[in-house]
C-alpha cells in the first residue's frame, strides 16, 4: 500500500512506522503489510516524530511537542503537550531528556522522566530578538547537541546543565 498525501518524516517502533503527516497528523502503519493501524489528528503540523519507551514523541510546530501513548492504535492519546516558543521543528530524546529544535527559540531540552508531567529544564536560547537558531538538533548521552542552526551555521552547545549552555564551537 501507499500512503497518498506528505509525509514530513518517519520513526520505527519494533515493526510500526509512525508517519509524520504535518497538518494530517500521525498514522501508524505495519511495516509487514503496509496496513493503517491507526491515526491521530492534532493541534499543529506534525514534522517530526520519535519513539523512545514505547512513547511517541512529535514535533507538531505551533502546537509544541506531543508525547503520545500509541498502546491502543485505533485510539491513541495524547499524554502531555509542551509549549514551545517558535514551534517545534524536530525533537530527540536522550535518556530522560528530549531535545526540541525550535527554530529562532533555539533548543529547548524537557525532562521527561515523567512523561505525563514533561518540564523544560533550560537550553540553548535567548529572548526576543531571538539570536539562537536551531532548524535540528542531535545530542549525545553527555549533553552535548549538535545544532543544525539555519544561517547561522553549524554549532555544538555543551547542555550538560541546560540552565546553563556554554557554545563548544
Amino acid at each position: 500500500d501507499s500512503i497518498d498525501g506528505f509525509v514530513e518524516g518517519l520513526a520505527v517502533a519494533g515493526g510500526t512506522l509512525v508517519l509524520a503527516l504535518g497538518e494530517d497528523g500521525m498514522l501508524w502503519v505495519d511495516e509487514a503489510t503496509g496496513d493503517i493501524l491507526g491515526t491521530l489528528k492534532v493541534e499543529g503540523t506534525v514534522v517530526d516524530v520519535t519513539v523512545h519507551d514505547d512513547l511517541v514523541y512529535a514535533a507538531a510546530g505551533q502546537g509544541g511537542m506531543l508525547i503520545v501513548d500509541p498502546i491502543d492504535l485505533t485510539q491513541p492519546e495524547i499524554v502531555a503537550t509542551v509549549a514551545i516558543p517558535s514551534g517545534a521543528k524536530t525533537v530527540q530524546t536522550v535518556g530522560n531528556r528530549a531535545y526540541v529544535a525550535a527554530s529562532y527559540g533555539g533548543v529547548r531540552v524537557i525532562d521527561i522522566t515523567d512523561p505525563s508531567l514533561p518540564v523544560e529544564m533550560g537550553g540553548y536560547f535567548s529572548g526576543y530578538p531571538y539570536t539562537k537558531h536551531a532548524v535540528d538538533v542531535h545530542a549525545t548521552p553527555e549533553g552535548v547537541a549538535f545544532v543544525a542552526a539555519g544561517n547561522g551555521g553549524f554549532k555544538i552547545v555543551d547542555l550538560s546543565d541546560p540552565t546553563q549552555f556554554t557554545v563548544l564551537a
